[in-house]
């Protein structure tokens, strides 16, 4: 500014009446004028009991002055708001109501993790883990592979099946229980998990070609969810009572009963004292494409009782032993009564409860005509007896000696009923003659001769 003003933002100000001038600080400014930079901003914004911005303002100061720009929501000349006051409440609402849905969500995943993590080590998952060639799948996996579960394909005492692809392309059957797993029990977490590993383990090891295949499991889960080869043909519950098959040959059914008493017998030797299957019934024997017989759900009723503490059955109670009813002990000679049941329905082609209403009993009128007539030939499926207009009388004493064996595997005794190995004894036989009196569909006659060798 030069002369006595020495402060760059000060001005010169004329004396009245006289020669002269004074200094000022120039406007937005205040100070000394006269000493170098005396004269200093002034900051409006902050200046008590002063508001230089009108409303929907705010006041941001600059060099020698300051700027009223609109507030945040506000544009225009009059800063009006961008959105009227009722949709800035909703706007507001909807955003506050998300974050807390989102808030909720992440809650909601980290307890599911949790829970998937304490499932996963009270299963025993860290010893499964590693254990040889036991495939241990997580639950997205199980989602990916089931399409999130879309494919019902069976139900039972167990739980729900359903349909699945892994990711090399196998087709599987994914076994999920339907107990809640909501909460983790008190029982000795360690020793529950050996359980479960010690029933996995054997399910996966042994193997027996019917005995449908343990591929996996997944043990992020109350109950772990098993994974089973998928066997294509169905159940034999399905395949007598509902199936197209009108015609099933008695070798057809001999080969079907032979294969799941091995498979049975073969669980009964094996593994500890009490190692049963638990739901034998027909719907648990499974069909391949050549109606080769794979028994299903064995140790599923274990896995069960090893989550409720106690040793208990999981089955079709019209199946069930009905000395378990009272003595509440399942014993090896308890599968043998539930497959003298299934063997009743193979040659009789009934249910076990059947007739209008279901109000007959199957095995009770079959040994009830045992006894009055010496056989059940009265109950015998036509279709296993006759082939045209002619039958095979051997063929008829062949199914009086089957009968009688399941009549023996329903004795209320357990010490009067045969072991499964027993009956796989005489099912073979059976199976070996039958397998010489095959004929074909449009045959007139049996082969007698050949019947004479059955049984």
């Amino acid at each position: 500014m030069g002369g006595a003003c020495v402060s760059p933002n000060s001005t010169r100000v004329n004396v009245r009446d006289g020669q002269g001038y004074l200094c000022n600080c120039s406007k937005g400014y205040e100070g000394n004028p006269y000493v170098k930079d005396g004269c200093k901003n002034i900051n409006e914004c902050q200046l008590p009991n002063f508001n230089p911005c009108t409303s929907g303002r705010n006041c941001k100061d600059t060099e020698g002055s300051y700027m009223c720009p609109c507030k945040f929501g506000r544009r225009g000349e009059h800063c009006s708001p961008i959105f009227p006051a009722p949709a800035a409440a909703v706007l507001a609402t909807t955003a506050a109501s998300l974050f807390l849905a989102l808030l909720l969500w992440f809650v909601h995943k980290d307890r599911k993790r949790r829970m998937r993590t304490a499932f996963f080590d009270k299963n025993g998952g860290k010893i499964l883990k590693g254990a040889a060639g036991i495939n241990i799948f997580t639950e997205k996996q199980l989602k990916k592979f089931t399409n999130h579960y879309d494919t019902l394909i069976g139900k039972g005492a167990f739980g729900l099946v359903f349909m699945g692809i892994t990711d090399d392309k196998q087709r599987v059957a994914v076994k999920c229980s339907i107990k809640e797993d909501k909460e983790l029990h008190g029982r000795d977490n360690l020793q529950q998990g050996e359980d479960i590993v010690n029933e996995i383990t054997f399910q996966f090891r042994n193997r027996h070609p019917n005995l449908v295949r343990l591929v996996g499991c997944c043990l992020e889960t109350n109950i772990p969810v098993l994974v089973f080869e998928y066997i294509s043909n169905g159940n034999l519950y399905n395949l007598l009572h509902f199936g197209t098959h009108k015609e099933l040959p008695l070798p057809t059914r001999l080969k079907i009963a032979t294969g799941s008493a091995e498979a049975l017998a073969y669980i009964h030797s094996h593994g500890d004292d009490d190692r049963v299957h638990g739901d034998v019934k027909s719907a648990n024997i499974l069909l391949d494409e050549n109606l080769m017989p794979k028994v299903s759900d064995f140790g599923s009723s274990k896995l069960l009782s090893v989550d409720r503490y106690a040793r208990a059955v999981a089955a079709d109670m019209i199946y069930v032993d009905p000395v378990y009813m009272k003595t509440e002990r399942f014993v090896k000679k308890s599968d043998v009564y539930s497959f003298g049941m299934v063997l009743l329905e193979l040659i009789t082609r009934k249910t076990v409860k059947y007739g209008q209403n279901r109000i007959h009993s199957l095995p009770m009128d079959f040994v009830r005509s045992c006894k009055e007539k010496g056989n059940g030939r009265e109950m015998y499926d036509i279709a296993i007896l006759s082939h045209g207009d002619t039958q095979c009388h051997h063929c008829i004493e062949c199914l009086d000696k089957i009968g009688a064996l399941a009549v023996r595997c329903l004795k209320e005794d357990v010490d009067e009923r045969p072991t499964m190995a027993d009956v796989v004894d005489e099912l073979r036989q059976a199976a070996q003659g039958a397998e010489k009196c095959k004929h074909h569909v449009n045959s007139v006659a049996y082969d007698r001769s050949c019947c004479l060798e059955v049984c």
